[in-house]
């Protein structure tokens, strides 16, 4: 069989413009007497500490939106394919099953691959004496994305950490 996967929610992440004024408003609001000299997006230009001149945007000024969650995922793809063959006869029968399965995750670069196969036989001699031998095999490949401090858990990970970058910050290779 063969699935696909997707997010199960598309969620509405603010746009640049929008996180732009959700901060300055942020801001304003945890720092009532404070220096608008320190306001998040100012929306002119400053001085940093070498003396070079930069121009920090405000709310309505962006040009741009970087959604995180759609740089990060894909569509992902689930693959299983399962084979199997017994016979026999009144004193012997065997069973040789194998198993191939691969999935794409919906975050890029996680991935799943396993094989594995099993033989079973049995042989009767007497009414009193019988042989059974089991014999199994699995090998894995799995990849996964850490988060940026590189736990793998449900309460840190690259959705999570997708959904919390900023939208004013730009994508590079």
């Amino acid at each position: 069989w063969f699935g696909f996967d997707n997010l199960t929610s598309d969620l509405d992440l603010m746009d640049s413009n929008e996180y732009a004024a959700y901060r300055n408003a942020r801001w304003e609001i945890t720092n009532p007497d404070g220096n608008l000299e320190d306001i998040p997006f100012p929306g002119e230009e400053r001085v940093n500490g070498d003396g070079q001149t930069f121009y920090i945007p405000g709310p309505g000024e962006f040009d741009y939106s970087t959604n995180w969650l759609d740089e990060i995922s894909r569509t992902g793809t689930t693959q299983s394919h399962n084979l199997s063959f017994s016979g026999g006869n009144k004193e012997t029968n065997y069973v040789i099953t194998g198993n191939y399965f691969k999935q794409k995750g919906i975050v890029l670069a996680s991935e799943l691959d396993r094989l594995s196969g099993r033989v079973n036989i049995n042989h009767k001699f007497t009414d009193k004496l019988s042989i059974n031998a089991n014999v199994f095999y699995s090998r894995s490949a799995n990849t996964t994305q850490a988060s940026a401090t590189g736990e793998i858990s449900t309460k840190v990970g690259p959705i999570l950490s997708a959904k919390r970058a900023q939208p004013t910050s730009r994508r590079y290779n």
